[in-house]
């Protein structure tokens, strides 16, 4: 082995996290002191459906920002887990040929080889997939977590000790 086998990584982005709770608090309370605020004879013209639209609406408009708020990133022994938003992904160490992650990109990005078939556009040679949870707003924090992610497919992709997931 070259080294000592790195340890696991898990990131989630900070800044999204803590936008989408003070953004989801300012909208319930916005949403409660609009409806408190007016008289009692206007909300009675509001139907139980009216109202219940209104609950939906706001309770979506909060899943949509912590659903960003909540990505995560894992790397470990078996490779990367991506969760962005719903969905998640889990990629092998010898299904990744590199990360990206340039001055201006908004997220990191694993690089890997394309499906079968599959055109790239602009001759660019792996399809990309967003780690989200590794974000620019995170400054630093991020740069760090994708140069450890960086590290850890060069350790495996090296020993060719990935498991097979």
């Amino acid at each position: 082995m070259t080294g000592r086998e790195p340890e696991p990584l898990t990131v989630w982005p900070r800044v999204s996290l803590i936008t989408a709770i003070i953004l989801s608090a300012v909208l319930v309370a916005a949403a409660l002191f609009g409806w408190y605020r007016l008289p009692a004879d206007i909300q009675e013209k509001f139907s139980a459906i009216q109202v219940a639209t209104l609950i939906v609406f706001i309770l979506v408009m909060m899943a949509m920002m912590l659903g960003l708020g909540l990505c995560r990133v894992r790397a470990d022994a078996k490779g990367v887990f991506v969760r962005n938003g719903l969905l998640s992904n889990t990629y092998r160490w010898d299904e990744i040929r590199g990360v990206r992650y340039r001055q201006g990109d908004p997220w990191a990005y694993l690089l890997l080889d394309p499906t079968p078939g599959q055109q790239l556009r602009g001759g660019e040679k792996y399809r990309r997939r967003q780690m989200i949870a590794i974000q620019n707003p995170d400054g630093q924090r991020a740069r760090d977590a994708a140069d450890r992610v960086v590290e850890m497919a060069r350790y495996y992709s090296a020993e060719g000790s990935s498991p097979a997931g």
